[in-house]
């Protein structure tokens, strides 16, 4: 066998084992919380992470992401970790109980300015 044959059947290798053992990275979802009108949008990716995949959804778990111009966003989600990076997994955001409360009874933001299963106002009261 010639040194290219060589070097391409070590390349091809390679590229078997990679695909064999798989990427270990996967795309991050959750909810935003639009504070705004006290619900969460739809699913959407957060970040790439690194880590295995995830088993069965994990807790609830709120996200907290700080922008450079001082202002945060608060995602909802229930993957497990490992949490994406430069996100605050602790939880201490005080945004974090509406989001979570919103994501329990799984209310989502309408185009038309609703949502889907609002807060019971009659409880709220309480």
């Amino acid at each position: 066998m010639g040194a290219m044959a060589r070097r391409l059947f070590a390349i091809a290798l390679v590229v078997d084992v990679a695909i064999a053992c798989g990427d270990p990275s996967r795309i991050y979802q959750g909810r935003v919380w639009r504070v705004d009108r006290r619900c969460l949008d739809v699913v959407t990716s957060l970040d790439v992470v690194t880590g295995e995949p995830p088993g069965p959804q994990c807790g609830p778990i709120c996200l907290a992401q700080g922008h450079s111009d001082g202002g945060r966003t608060v995602y909802a989600a229930t993957m497990c970790g490992p949490y994406p990076h430069l996100f605050d997994a602790a939880g201490t955001d005080p945004e974090c109980p509406g989001a979570l409360a919103a994501l329990a009874r799984d209310d989502t933001c309408r185009d038309d300015g609703t949502s889907s299963n609002p807060p019971d106002a009659a409880a709220d009261a309480e």
